[in-house]
């Protein structure tokens, strides 16, 4: 009888520390949670201004299309232009909207 007894004992010992791990890896997830719900709380903050001021892009009109610049600078040749000059300057734009550039793009109407 006596070792039925020590037996309950270190069940309900082994039992109520078990409670306690799992009690601590809950704290530990609930921590993790309440740090993602933090960062996610962060992004769409973050997300909310830049839907509600968009960043503005360089742009200049040739013909009837807008086209939008995406390079502080470039090199045509051996020449460094900057965007400033290229707004000022139709025959540049002209010609590198002939050839295509991967930084000029046409404007799309949202």
């Amino acid at each position: 009888m006596a070792n039925e007894t020590k037996a309950a004992e270190v069940t309900v010992e082994s039992l109520q520390q078990e409670l306690a791990n799992k009690s601590a890896e809950l704290a530990e997830a609930q921590q993790i949670i309440d740090g993602q719900a933090q960062t996610i709380a962060e992004q769409q903050e973050l997300l909310d201004k830049l839907q509600a001021s968009p960043s503005k892009v360089p742009t200049f009109t040739l013909g009837k299309k807008i086209y939008e610049v995406h390079a502080p600078s470039f090199q045509v040749g051996k020449e460094t232009y900057t965007v400033e000059a290229l707004l000022k300057d139709r025959t540049l734009q002209k010609e590198l909207v002939q050839k295509g550039v991967g930084f000029i793009n046409e404007k799309v109407e949202e």
